[in-house]
């Protein structure tokens, strides 16, 4: 499946994705649906998109999977569950707006990061830690996830490192599907999977129950 690519009213541009659930909502709300899903937050905090459109059928089916057995454990109702897929719109990967996980973060963005610790530490007394600097400072290959973890621990939490990212420009995380990990059947080649931060950017387009 091709990525669509166009622009909004306002001119940013974004790219079509796909996301599964068996919560049924019109909006996307961090604070109410966030936790809901078959899986946890592996990737960084935030919600979980896909631009492979048999990855989100396969998180859709795999949340039925999760409600059923919470259901039949706790004897509670009997009525049908559906999942459901959506259809989204996200912000368009141009390369330097997501943190991808398994590839040296670009001095760019190192650069980006930097200015913002330096910001928190001369308004809020904020010290990262010593190893944080030196992954920034030097022309080392840390990649995306080790950085994450390094700033999940100095700021203490995903959600913290998540949103801190979002500060300094960052849109999400991207991990490319299958590495380190069982590639979901049928999923294409090159597919790739989103973590966006704010949820305010993840637009439903459309929306099936499957």
């Amino acid at each position: 499946m091709g990525k669509i690519i166009k622009l909004t009213e306002n001119q940013f541009s974004e790219m079509m994705a796909y996301h599964g659930s068996s919560a049924d909502f019109d909006k996307f709300n961090h604070k109410k649906y966030l936790d809901t899903g078959a899986g946890d937050h592996a990737f960084g905090w935030g919600t979980y998109v896909t631009d492979d459109e048999t990855i989100g059928r396969s998180y859709a089916s795999d949340d039925m999977e999760v409600d059923f057995m919470k259901r039949f454990q706790s004897n509670v109702g009997q009525e049908e569950k559906r999942g459901v897929l959506y259809e989204v719109d996200i912000p368009e990967d141009d390369g330097s707006n997501y943190i991808d996980w398994y590839k040296p973060v670009s001095m760019e963005s190192k650069f980006r990061i930097l200015r913002k610790l330096s910001y928190l530490e001369q308004r809020f007394n904020f010290e990262a830690s010593n190893s944080l600097y030196e992954a920034l400072a030097r022309n080392g290959n840390v990649v995306g996830g080790q950085l994450y973890r390094m700033l999940m621990n100095d700021l203490g939490s995903e959600k913290a490192a998540s949103l801190f990212l979002m500060q300094c420009g960052f849109d999400g995380i991207k991990y490319e599907e299958g590495i380190n990990y069982q590639k979901h059947n049928g999923a294409s080649e090159d597919a790739y999977n989103y973590v966006i931060f704010d949820a305010n950017k993840v637009k439903i387009i459309d929306k099936t129950k499957v």
